[in-house]
């Protein structure tokens, strides 16, 4: 057998081509591990994150039945006060009770004095009040009495 003679070429040969597969799957396995680590740790900052927002939500939550309860009472209170206005009275109807109610003690203290001016003078008539009697009696009203 005849040795073949062998050429030099820039090609690589079989062994540097499954040599060099090798070493990039070993770089694609270092790659899967490292994005693995990476998904892991983003998978536990999301847990983290996700327990969070439920806390949130159940602050939320709790704020919403505050805010329900706080209405409740806003509305019971507003009830109360529209009870109160249509029970209450105004200034203007007070001020008008009032000047009635001056007005017929005026009217009662007039027939009052009318009633005393004429038992003093029937009893000025009878001689049973002297002059000076009539003139005592007269200073302690608010009108005078006649002589």
């Amino acid at each position: 057998m005849k040795k073949q003679k062998q050429v030099k070429t820039d090609e690589p040969t079989l062994r540097t081509l499954q040599n060099d597969v090798q070493g990039l799957a070993v770089n694609v396995d270092t790659l899967r591990t490292d994005i693995h680590e990476v998904l892991s740790a983003v998978s536990v900052h999301a847990t983290k994150t996700e327990k969070r927002f439920d806390r949130m939500d159940n602050r939320f939550d709790c704020m919403d039945k505050r805010f329900d309860r706080m209405d409740k009472r806003f509305d019971e209170v507003e009830g109360r006060v529209k009870d109160i206005e249509q029970v209450m009275v105004t200034r203007e109807y007070l001020d008008e009770k009032l000047l009635d109610l001056r007005g017929d003690m005026i009217t009662l203290l007039r027939k009052e004095d009318h009633t005393i001016t004429l038992m003093a003078q029937i009893l000025r008539e009878k001689k049973v009040f002297s002059d000076d009697d009539m003139k005592r009696l007269s200073l302690q009203r608010s009108v005078p009495l006649h002589a």
